[in-house]
């Protein structure tokens, strides 16, 4: 459990105080600096996933922070895990470029599997700082905090298989890992950027990957509280015309769906 709770994992954690800069006045030299960032952050989400701890390596400045945690240590963590990211997605919100430092903002959706409790789920919001360093960006610190009260008066958010889902979908039984991912990329989520940048479709608050039911995989989905009729109903007409779906079922928490009946 300590392993997800340090930054749903390795990534929760405190920057180093930004460096006040005002902003370039040459806007013609900055026109490539933004695909350019949202590229990079891209292909550190990738890389996550893949462990590439040679260009995580690459792309981390030598003095990169989280919080008290070096470089090499984080890169250690990452490699030495128990957790494996089914995916690691960061939806950039807002970027904003200081001369040769650039600072992003927005929110990530992470996803996995840890040995010592199964499937995991979280969002969290992210701040990276970047620095041109000798013609190239390289991010030199970055701040996540886990959302766990993010919606209407700051309540906590409650998830897991025991909790009740607005969905729980059930694939049928020869769907595999692959596709379930394929499914949530696909179904349930929208692109955002060129860049590949993506997000939940409107409405949706939490994803979780949940236990196997009867040797279905299984995820569950829960609303915001003021999710509007039609954001519901696209994402219904999203979900069921799906050939790997097997059967959905709503208000109802994962570890209390029966198929027999």
């Amino acid at each position: 459990m300590k392993i997800i709770l340090s930054l749903t994992v390795l990534f929760l954690l405190a920057i180093s105080p930004c460096m006040a800069q005002k902003p370039s006045g040459n806007s013609s030299s900055q026109s490539g600096v933004e695909p350019e960032i949202r590229k990079l952050t891209r292909s550190w989400d990738e890389a996550m996933v893949k462990r590439d701890i040679n260009f995580l390596d690459s792309l981390l400045a030598d003095d990169y922070i989280i919080s008290g945690l070096a470089k090499q240590r984080y890169l250690d963590l990452i490699k030495s895990s128990e957790i494996k990211y089914t995916s690691f997605e960061r939806e950039i919100i807002s970027l904003r470029i200081y001369g040769d430092t650039a600072l992003v903002f927005g929110q990530a959706n992470v996803n996995g599997q840890s040995s010592p409790i199964g499937w995991f789920s979280s969002t969290f919001s992210f701040m990276d700082v970047w620095v041109k360093q000798q013609g190239r960006w390289r991010s030199v610190a970055t701040k996540a905090e886990e959302i766990v009260q993010t919606y209407q008066k700051q309540k906590i958010v409650k998830f897991g298989p025991e909790v009740k889902a607005s969905l729980v979908i059930v694939f049928k039984s020869d769907v595999s890992d692959e596709q379930v991912e394929d499914f949530r990329r696909n179904v349930l989520q929208v692109t955002t950027s060129n860049e590949g940048g993506r997000r939940y479709l409107s409405g949706i608050r939490q994803y979780l990957r949940a236990p196997r039911i009867q040797n279905h995989n299984t995820v569950a989905i829960t609303f915001h509280e003021d999710i509007t009729q039609g954001q519901r109903d696209e994402i219904m007409k999203r979900i069921k015309p799906s050939s790997l779906v097997y059967k959905v079922f709503e208000n109802v928490a994962p570890a209390e769906v029966n198929l027999d009946q």
